[in-house]
């Protein structure tokens, strides 16, 4: 048993890490600091790798536990398993969903820079297909309609 504490110890403080990282990368987005985003989506990636090998040693810890604790990694724990491994297994459970929360807000605030990226391009190519006052010499394309002033 003292081995699927230890896992789900692990587990936890790897899911403690990717909620700074995660946090830090919701700081860089309403700054829009790009390079502190790439930066930590190399973290967050290198978190979510170790977490699966963690999830696996945890899953292999846990499958020698006797019960339905092992068969079914339930959100609430059957009484027969020690109150130590319930709580930290809870307590796994809620680290997972606040990380899950995280994230999904950092998707929505990346979903809302792109749609303002969109947007913003869409009107640099409306405004390009429109009257070009400058040509790519620099000089002045503007050619006004070939009218003469006086005769009707």
């Amino acid at each position: 048993m003292a081995e699927g504490i230890e896992a789900l110890r692990a587990e936890l403080a790897a899911f403690g890490q990717l909620r700074e990282v995660l946090l830090h990368e919701q700081t860089a987005l309403l700054a829009n600091d790009v390079d502190a985003v790439l930066q930590l989506a190399d973290k967050k990636s290198q978190l979510v790798e170790r977490l699966g090998e963690l999830a696996a040693l945890r899953s292999q810890a846990v499958d020698r536990l006797p019960g339905a604790f092992a068969t079914r990694a339930p959100q609430d724990p059957p009484d027969t398993v020690p109150a130590s491994l319930r709580d930290l297994w809870k307590d796994l459970l809620h680290a997972a969903r606040e990380a899950r929360n995280l994230n999904e807000t950092n998707g929505q605030l990346v979903t809302a820079r792109l749609q303002h990226n969109h947007s913003a391009l869409a009107t640099l190519r409306a405004a390009e297909r429109g009257l070009a006052l400058y040509g790519p010499d620099g000089h002045n394309d503007f050619q006004p309609a070939h009218r003469e002033l006086g005769r009707a």
